[in-house]
């Protein structure tokens, strides 16, 4: 019923506004504290352009494909894959700095419920990059 934010153009405004300020989030503590030669945490080159009530949300291309997605749910937390254990560390030296705290959560997995360890909500996504950098994705929720 008009996609995830019900036709509103308020809503899905405001969800590009957090995504950008989540980004920003990963730019600022992403590359402290990371392990020696890790490349931290990338996020892509974004902007907001408002104009005439509307507003675009611009990306870089990443260099992503099919298969990359090694922490967080690509389709609305219907599955969660199993997480790399390196990336899961990277991500928890960022949430420590931005004060947030690890907790649990059950996903269904293989037809049973199981309890999963997470640093950041589930629908933000770590993809593995084609030049094997860690990038951050759809951090609205962050």
């Amino acid at each position: 019923m008009g996609g995830p934010y019900n036709s509103s153009f308020e809503l899905s405004q405001k969800a590009a506004a957090h995504d950008l300020r989540g980004a920003t989030a990963f730019v600022q503590y992403g590359q402290e504290g990371q392990p020696e030669g890790s490349g931290g945490v990338s996020v892509s080159l974004q902007t907001l352009v408002d104009y005439g009530g509307f507003r675009l949300q611009a990306m870089q291309m990443l260099p992503i494909g099919q298969g990359s997605l090694i922490i967080g749910s690509g389709d609305a937390c219907e599955t969660l894959p199993q997480a790399d254990e390196k990336a899961c560390a990277q991500f928890k030296i960022v949430a420590d700095k931005m004060g947030l705290a690890e907790h649990s959560i059950r996903v269904k997995v293989g037809g049973k419920w199981e309890r999963v360890r997470l640093h950041f909500g589930a629908d933000v996504e770590g993809h593995r990059g084609k030049d094997n950098r860690l990038y951050v994705l759809d951090t609205a929720r962050t």
